[in-house]
């Protein structure tokens, strides 16, 4: 059997996508596994970062929704764990995932409503595939280039909360700054090691 080559990245999609074909023809998903403002199960306090769309939306919605997601993660995740290993991808997910979650619930605090969406953690791959880019931008192919500055605009305008909405701009940020904890606490350890 051949190696997969990003297998964090390639098993979020994996789980993603059979979320969304699960939900696109039972929407009692959202009810047993989207973040809530009132949990009914323990893994809800996680599983709805596997989830897309929303159980009053289109089903076009929710594969709009994982495609942009994973268009991010494609992009950006692939980058840094083919550059930097499993380990350090699986690490950003992980901490991503308890981040975002939190914020989640912080943005549905009060509101009886479900939210769900691998946004988050697409946006600490953003973070951390950006840094690596500007950093050998001039290795960049051209039209490599483009892709990565059109995703990044799109991105920074979907932090807008005109745009989405404040839920999704919290859970957005919560991405971003979930990758510069990991930044700063590898270089508190490794200068800790030294």
């Amino acid at each position: 059997m051949r190696n997969i080559k990003c297998p964090v990245i390639t098993s979020l999609f994996v789980i993603c996508l059979i979320f969304a074909i699960l939900s696109t023809f039972n929407y009692s998903m959202f009810d047993i596994f989207a973040y809530s403002s009132n949990p009914t199960y323990f893994w809800q306090y996680f599983s709805g970062a596997f989830m897309h769309g929303s159980k009053l939306a289109s089903i076009g919605l929710i594969w709009f929704h994982l495609i942009a997601n994973f268009n991010l993660i494609f992009n950006f995740g692939t980058i840094i764990e083919s550059k930097n290993g499993s380990k350090f991808s699986f690490k950003i997910f992980i901490v991503a995932l308890v981040i975002t979650s939190i914020a989640s619930y912080i943005a549905l605090y009060g509101r009886n409503m479900q939210s769900c969406g691998i946004s988050g953690i697409a946006y600490a791959y953003v973070t951390a595939g950006t840094i690596y880019y500007f950093k050998n931008w001039d290795k960049i192919s051209f039209v490599r280039k483009v892709v990565i500055v059109f995703l990044l605009l799109l991105s920074l305008i979907s932090l807008m909360p005109f745009v989405l909405g404040w839920s999704s701009t919290i859970v957005h940020t919560s991405g971003i700054i979930s990758y510069l904890l990991i930044l700063v606490g590898d270089k508190v350890l490794s200068k800790r090691s030294n």
